[in-house]
């Protein structure tokens, strides 16, 4: 096999791309000049491929392939014996392609394959191809569509307005997409903003699906505006084959994503024998508006026509114009709802008093069950704030309804519209209204009490939930769950003793409810107690000091310094530039706000674990922090300095694997790259404390 270098920038001619894909041998590598470092390749037609290569851009960071908004950029074809391909695409832009004509002859603008192709993309980013359908990426009959650490932005696949209309990636049938630790924002589609998988097994894993949208099928009465990220019609080859195929969500963040008619973040369809898992995952502020038909059904998820399972996710302050605000599910669907958490999702009309289902609706004659779940501050414009739908088929153990709330002038039916099946264990608050014999519990023998419920936030796990208060009566007051050992964080049920909700009390003490101990807007000086306290700064330039036990500081937005002082602590500095002071103790310190889009971005934060075995966090299981650059930049102005790291005693935790990183010795310290060589190396630390030699394979180092 053979290395060819490309070394101009011209569309043609010695030296160029498209000679070099002509010349080079089935199993060939192509790289690049570093001279093209930051330029444009700019064609005037399609690059056409038929044999197996890779393209690799690692030698040129910055290099982009533009179809000039006129033409595709690649299209990958069946070699000369009519026999499929094998194409490797790395660290390259694909922008401004253009895909022109009807139907399949006009989708793919980024790059378009033939049935059977295997294509990976890795570390690249795709931005900006417009097509009938599929902008970024389309991919033939039974392709088989690998993408990793890659970008998509800015694509659009409304132009055909067809329900094949994914924005960034479409699927044809049969085959399988595969998507690991990529970012999705801004794309446009007709179905799936994002992606748009036909008949075929899709695997989404620690992604990023930020503010894609398929307002652009609104005025459809058919299926039109489905998925504001992902649409999924089917995961296996045929609508009722003997296997069935699974489509899995892991570890990835929805936000900002906008559907319209069903399913703000995600629509999954499947059929008889596919499976559907939504698991470790964060659905959050997303939105399902009215299409044609007059529906604006879920407004996190909407599930149909398949087996699934949602745990140890959270779907929260998500809504629907009509029902179904978290979650909404149909057609022949058993399920499973377990270690989640529902909260802040609303179902209401633009009057004000309509809507149903505020977290959920399940609309289902197939058995369900929600286990160890937290449903919490959700809203229905009419009733059923937490739940909606066929209630009698629907059975709840070990979980807590909390302040859920329906706009009706009777007040009733807040909660749910008629009892659910009670598996034990569950608790409400507060109970159904005692001047009207109409209304309902959540269960006919749910426990009645004040669940004592902290706010969202991350109590660890780098997912939100809603911890419990000292006091609450939800602690060990669960009925015992066959092979559930860990709750929502991942945190062990280790003491025979179930918690209701997602959240499991762990043998550290639980939250305490004799502070929370707040600043103001100005630049305060806060001082804890000798208990457990919660302090924020709220806002302004603040110095809080834990003092005695062990402390959860926020300093929210300003550039504030924080000091554990005594016990284990945790540190978060949140918004600004932050000095992290962990003092006695075995601290954890997190310089970010670990629940914004972006962590880190345009900060430099000091964490200073001091005495005891501390953690630096730097990433958490489904995003890493300080890292905004994309892949061209180093990212010199948003980093966390660890002022004292001891690698006896202290950890750093990062996201991924070691494999996702680099060490390079400076005059300032041990930096720490996110990516393992060329364009993708960002800064996101500098160890100090004299540690030198480190290694990313060494205990000190923990991966999630």
């Amino acid at each position: 096999m053979s290395i060819i270098t490309v070394t101009t920038n011209a569309d043609s001619g010695i030296g160029s791309l498209r000679q070099a894909i002509a010349s080079a041998k089935t199993g060939d590598t192509i790289h690049f000049s570093s001279t093209l470092a930051g330029k444009a390749i700019i064609l005037s037609s399609q690059l056409d491929i038929n044999k197996n290569l890779i393209i690799d851009g690692t030698g040129a960071a910055g290099l982009s392939i533009s179809g000039n908004k006129a033409t595709r950029v690649f299209e990958l074809k069946t070699a000369p014996d009519n026999t499929a391909i094998n194409v490797t695409m790395r660290n390259l832009i694909i922008a401004n392609g253009k895909a022109s004509g009807v139907d399949e002859a006009g989708a793919g603008a980024g790059i378009k394959t033939a049935s059977y192709t295997t294509l990976t993309v890795e570390n690249c980013q795709i931005n900006s191809n417009v097509a009938q359908f599929g902008g970024g990426i389309f991919t033939g009959w039974r392709g088989k569509t690998t993408v990793i650490n890659s970008e998509f932005d800015g694509n659009d696949g409304t132009a055909g307005n067809q329900e094949r209309g994914g924005g960034a990636i479409a699927t044809k049938s049969e085959g399988s997409l595969v998507v690991k630790d990529s970012v999705f924002t801004n794309n446009k589609g007709i179905n799936g903003g994002a992606i748009n998988s036909l008949l075929g097994g899709l695997t989404v894993e620690n992604s990023t699906f930020l503010n894609n949208n398929t307002t652009a099928g609104s005025s459809g009465t058919v299926t039109s505006g489905f998925g504001g990220a992902i649409y999924t019609d089917g995961a296996s080859a045929f609508t009722n084959d003997s296997m069935g195929g699974t489509i899995n969500i892991r570890n990835s963040r929805f936000e900002g994503n906008i559907g319209a008619g069903q399913g703000g973040a995600m629509f999954l369809f499947g059929y008889a024998l596919d499976k559907i898992v939504v698991e470790g995952s964060t659905i959050i502020n997303n939105q399902v508006i009215k299409n044609g038909t007059g529906n604006a059904l879920g407004g996190g998820i909407r599930i149909g026509n398949a087996e699934y399972t949602i745990s140890n996710s959270t779907i929260a302050n998500n809504s629907a114009l009509t029902q179904g605000g978290g979650l909404w599910v149909a057609e022949k669907s058993p399920g499973k709802i377990i270690n989640s958490t529902f909260s802040g999702n609303k179902a209401q009309g633009t009057d004000g008093t309509s809507g149903l289902g505020g977290a959920m609706m399940i609309n289902t004659s197939s058995a369900g069950n929600i286990i160890n779940t937290t449903v919490a501050n959700n809203h229905a414009g009419f009733m059923g704030g937490a739940f909606w739908g066929q209630n009698q088929y629907v059975t709840v153990k070990n979980s807590i309804f909390d302040e859920n709330t329906g706009g009706n002038i009777w007040k009733i039916k807040q909660h749910v519209g008629a009892p659910l099946i009670d598996g034990g264990g569950n608790i409400q608050f507060p109970p159904k209204n005692p001047n009207d014999s109409t209304d309902v519990n959540v269960t006919n023998s749910i426990k009645i009490a004040d669940p004592k419920l902290g706010s969202l936030q991350d109590n660890g796990g780098g997912i939100l939930t809603h911890g419990l208060l000292s006091g609450s009566p939800a602690i060990n007051a669960g009925v015992s769950v066959t092979g559930l050992t860990i709750d929502q964080r991942g945190i062990a049920r280790s003491d025979g003793k179930f918690d209701m909700g997602a959240f499991e009390l762990s043998n550290t003490s639980p939250l305490t409810t004799d502070t929370p101990i707040l600043g103001t807007a100005n630049n305060d000086v806060v001082n804890g107690y000798d208990g457990n306290d919660i302090i924020d700064g709220v806002a302004g330039n603040d110095s809080l000091y834990g003092g005695l036990g062990s402390d959860f500081l926020n300093g929210n937005l300003g550039n504030d310094k924080l000091y554990g002082q005594d016990s284990n602590d945790t540190l978060i500095g949140s918004a600004g530039n932050d000095s992290l002071y962990g003092g006695i103790g075995s601290d954890t310190l997190i310089g970010v706000n670990a629940t914004g889009i972006t962590p880190g971005v345009g900060e430099v934060d000091l964490l200073r674990g001091e005495s005891g075995a501390d953690t630096f966090v730097l990433g958490d299981r489904t995003k890493g922090y300080y890292k905004n650059a994309g892949l061209t930049s180093q990212g010199l102005m948003d980093y966390a300095i660890i002022a004292d790291f001891n690698g006896n005693e202290d950890k750093i935790q990062l996201y991924g694997s070691a494999s996702n990183y680099q060490l390079l010795q400076s005059s300032t310290g041990t930096q720490i790259l996110a990516g393992s060589g060329s364009i993708k190396d960002e800064l996101i630390g500098v160890i100090q404390g004299g540690a030198t030699n480190l290694s990313l394979t060494s205990s000190y180092f923990k991966y999630v």
